[in-house]
C-alpha cells in the first residue's frame, strides 16, 4: 500500500493534484482540470476556492454564504454575477469560459422603502 506522502510526492511530479473524498480516501486530479475563482463583494471581502472545471458553482456560493454574509444577508439574498451574466449554482467554470484567477461579483439586493 502507498502511504499519503508517496501520492503527493508521485502527483505533484505528474501535474496532478490529490482531492481528499472524505473516508473514501483520495482521488487524483489533474492540475489542467483545476481552477480558483474567487466571489468578490461590494465591501471587497474576497472568498476564493479551488475547484474542478466541471464542478457546479453552488459549492463556492454556498462557501461564500457560510464565511462572509451571515452576519450581512441571509443564504440566497443577493446575485452573483460573472462578465454581466447573473450565475447559477448548477453552472460551472467550463459553462462560463472561467479561468483560475477569475472573480465573480457578489451584489446584496437592494429593498425598496
Amino acid at each position: 500500500m502507498v502511504s499519503h506522502q508517496e501520492l503527493l510526492r508521485r502527483s505533484s511530479s505528474h501535474g496532478e493534484a490529490l482531492r481528499a473524498l472524505g473516508d473514501e480516501g483520495l482521488e487524483v486530479v489533474k492540475v489542467s482540470q483545476l481552477v480558483t475563482i474567487a466571489v468578490q463583494d461590494t465591501q471587497r471581502r474576497t472568498v476564493a476556492r479551488t475547484m474542478r472545471r466541471t464542478d457546479e458553482l453552488q459549492g463556492l456560493m454556498d462557501h461564500y454564504y457560510d464565511v462572509v454574509t451571515p452576519a450581512v444577508a441571509a443564504r440566497g439574498e443577493g446575485r452573483f454575477v460573472f462578465d454581466g451574466r447573473r450565475v447559477k449554482g448548477e453552472h460551472t467554470p467550463e459553462d462560463l469560459n472561467m479561468v483560475s484567477g477569475d472573480k465573480i461579483d457578489f451584489f446584496l439586493d437592494l429593498m425598496a422603502g
